[in-house]
């Protein structure tokens, strides 16, 4: 949480296929665990290749696994920040509908 990371490397840490990796940072998106992202550029070609970036929706869920191992208040922040910003924006567009 916090890191930008790779696909690739993170493939290579594990000793796995980075096909593998990509499918399971698509299921703990779609199924609302983590938010997955990345940097803006108006090339295409740019965004694909640009590191990626996870915030969990859940900070209690993060906590309770992550945490107990080596706590990382600042990231917890900066996790919080995000969630924060994203519901903001949310409510404010679903308002202006």
């Amino acid at each position: 949480m916090g890191s930008r990371f790779s696909i690739p490397a993170v493939g290579k840490a594990l000793k796995s296929n980075e096909n593998t990796v990509a499918s399971y940072l698509n299921f703990l998106c779609d199924s609302y665990i983590c938010v997955d992202v990345r940097n803006f550029s108006y090339s295409l070609k740019e965004t694909s290749r640009s590191q990626h970036k996870c915030y969990f929706i859940d900070n209690g869920l993060v906590s309770a696994n992550v945490f107990r191992y080596s706590p990382q208040s600042g990231s917890a922040l900066e996790n919080l920040v995000y969630n924060e910003l994203r519901n903001c924006l949310l409510y404010k567009s679903d308002a202006a509908d």
